[in-house]
C-alpha cells in the first residue's frame, strides 16, 4: 500500500489475472477555512466527501513481492517489484495519481536487477537525499542481502549500482528511513547467523545513487 498525501489517496498494488494497482480514496469530512471559523464565529463550510476506489490499471503482467512508497520530492508512488514474466527480473515504475477521478497512470518500467529477484523489502523513501531504496534477497547472487538506489525524474526512475549488504542468505527484509539521523535501516534474517534477526544502516549517496553500510 502507497499513501499519497497530496492528493488524499491510497495506492493499493496487487496480483490478480494480471499485476494491477488500484487507487482508493477513505470517506472524511473536511472544513472550508474562513477568517471567521478560525476566530472561532460560525462560518465556513462543512463538506463530506465520500468513499470512492477507481478503476483497476495494469502495469505489468505477472508478478512477486511488490512494495511501494510515496516520493514525496516528486509527488509520485514508486512500485518495485519481481517480474515473473521475465526471468524474475527486479523492475519499478513510477505511478501520477490523478485525483479528479481516482485514477492512476504509469511510465516505463526500469530494471535494477537483472538477476533473481526475491523477497523485496517495503521501499523506503529517503527524504533527506530524495532517494528510494530497494532492499531484496539477489537469488542470482547466491541470495545476499543487496540494496539500490533510485531517482524519480517525473514518470521515469533511474538506478544506481546495487551494493551487497550481507554476504549471506537474507530473508524477510523490512526497511525503513529515519529522519533524525537520515539513514536507512535494513532489518533481515541473517541466514549465515543462524538465522538472527539482524539489522544495519544505510547511507545514501544522491551524487550518485549509491549507499554504503
Amino acid at each position: 500500500v502507497g499513501f499519497d498525501p497530496d492528493n488524499s489517496k491510497i495506492v493499493l498494488t496487487y496480483q490478480a489475472s494480471a499485476s494491477k494497482a488500484i487507487v482508493f480514496q477513505n470517506a472524511y469530512t473536511s472544513t472550508n477555512l474562513t477568517t471567521e471559523n478560525f476566530l472561532g464565529f460560525t462560518g465556513g463550510e462543512v463538506t463530506f466527501v465520500n468513499q470512492a476506489i477507481g478503476s483497476e490499471v495494469q502495469f505489468a503482467s505477472g508478478i512477486e513481492y511488490p512494495a511501494s512508497t510515496f516520493d514525496s520530492n516528486s509527488n509520485k508512488i514508486v512500485i518495485a517489484y519481481a517480474d515473473t514474466a521475465d526471468s524474475y527480473k527486479g523492475k519499478a515504475l513510477v505511478g501520477t495519481v490523478n485525483s479528479s477521478n481516482n485514477s492512476i497512470s504509469f511510465g516505463s518500467a526500469t530494471i535494477f536487477e537483472t538477476g533473481n529477484t526475491q523477497q523485496i523489502s517495503n521501499v523506503s523513501f529517503d527524504s533527506n537525499s530524495n532517494r528510494v531504496v530497494v532492499a531484496y534477497n539477489d537469488a542470482g547472487n547466491s541470495n545476499r542481502g543487496t540494496a539500490v538506489v533510485g531517482s524519480v525524474s517525473g514518470t521515469s526512475i533511474s538506478f544506481g549500482t546495487p551494493v551487497v549488504f550481507e554476504n549471506a542468505t537474507t530473508n524477510y527484509l523490512t526497511t525503513t528511513f529515519d529522519s533524525n539521523s537520515n539513514k536507512v535501516i535494513i532489518a533481515y534474517s541473517n541466514g549465515g547467523d543462524s538465522g538472527y534477526g539482524t539489522a544495519i544502516v544505510g547511507t545514501v549517496d544522491s551524487s550518485d545513487n549509491s549507499i554504503s553500510f
